[in-house]
């Protein structure tokens, strides 16, 4: 047998405590710009586009051509809610009393783009294509989109290799778009050099360590800003919200119907999005309390037949439960009324997390990362 568990558990401290989260009206910068899918798109013409369509960015695409909204409020309300960790490559959550992990696994089971593996170089030989922003040290996206403008039409495998390197620069890697965009490095021109490097990278690896660490960012400095920026493809970060809160996508959020046949190909998450909404920080947050005021409710009703019994008891019977059911229906006026004073947001601070999953919760989080 193992060693047994501590008699004593504690969870692990959140980086705001229950009730004192930042509630103000804010605004997120992201800069992915899912707006060159359609710029690709008329540059290449429907046949040569179907060919990028049918790679490892499919996914990410088909999300973009919905031109879904990043909702701003739902990822604020989640990341005020982080979970301190030791861990350095995920970030923890906890939102109606559940913790949540989010990881390179989940970023991957939403975008569908490879993370693992070896990041392979470029063979050492002469550059395939000529391209003018080679000459420099750096390049933006910019300069990518006009060499491929100014491409031959018949060069389709330089075309195709120049459409993905502007698809992912622009999508999943994007810092920032101040002074012309993000700055990029030639050692990424390399990879597009060599189309079978090009698409064996792990790109979701670089996409995800990027916006882990602008997430990272924003809760450690940010929140309590009145607007800050995520950086990298923070959409794969609210679809992962919405299907880890079922409460939430069923509320804002509509999404493609159940297959009763298994697909030949797998589907992402991203795939299945096709409206989300963008609520007020308090919908949110009534949400997250929506089943605890329900048990609240019900209660009150088993108080209210416990009151009448109580009356009938005493007038029939000549006996009282008054020690009984005033107690406790003056412990239910005073949560109503803490509801109601506080307009129903933290009436679920009360609510107990079991003790297995504090357990778990506690192993799980307080490992070293390796």
């Amino acid at each position: 047998m193992g060693d047994p568990l501590p008699l004593r558990l504690a969870l692990p401290e959140l980086r705001y405590p229950i009730g004192s989260e930042p509630e103000k009206t804010i605004s997120i910068n992201q800069h992915s710009i899912v707006a060159y899918i359609k710029i690709v798109k008329e540059i290449l013409g429907n046949d040569e586009f179907n060919r990028i369509r049918g790679t490892f960015l499919g996914p990410v695409i088909k999300l973009g051509e919905r031109s879904l909204k990043l909702s701003a409020k739902i990822v604020h309300a989640v990341l005020t809610k982080s979970i301190k960790t030791v861990k350095r490559h995920e970030a923890w959550f906890h939102f109606g009393a559940q913790p949540m992990r989010f990881s390179i696994r989940e970023f991957h089971m939403v975008t569908g783009l490879k993370c693992s593996g070896e990041a392979r170089e470029p063979r050492e030989k002469t550059e395939r294509f000529k391209w003018d922003f080679l000459k420099g040290r750096t390049h933006t996206v910019k300069d990518v989109e006009k060499q491929l403008r100014n491409t031959r039409e018949d060069a389709s495998d330089e075309r195709f290799c120049l459409a993905m390197l502007l698809l992912i620069e622009s999508i999943l890697l994007q810092k920032s778009l101040l002074d012309g965009g993000t700055t990029f490095t030639l050692d990424y021109v390399k990879i597009a050099q060599d189309m079978d490097v090009l698409m064996t990278y792990p790109w979701g690896r670089t996409a995800y360590n990027l916006l882990l660490k602008s997430l990272q960012r924003a809760v450690d400095k940010s929140l309590d800003k009145n607007n800050y920026d995520l950086q990298g493809f923070p959409m794969a970060f609210l679809i992962w919200i919405l299907e880890s809160v079922p409460l939430l996508q069923y509320a804002f959020s509509q999404v493609v119907p159940i297959l009763s046949v298994q697909p030949s190909t797998p589907i992402f998450l991203c795939e299945k999005y096709l409206q989300i909404a963008s609520p007020q920080l308090i919908d949110v947050l009534l949400i997250e309390i929506k089943d605890h005021v329900s048990f609240y409710i019900i209660f009150f009703l088993f108080l209210f037949c416990l009151m009448i019994l109580h009356l009938k008891a005493n007038y029939f019977y000549g006996f009282s439960l008054r020690s009984y059911a005033s107690y406790l229906l003056f412990l239910m006026i005073q949560k109503l009324m803490f509801a109601w004073k506080t307009k129903l947001i933290k009436i679920w601070m009360t609510w107990p997390i079991y003790p297995r999953e504090v357990i778990s919760l506690k192993l799980e989080i307080g490992e070293t990362c390796q």
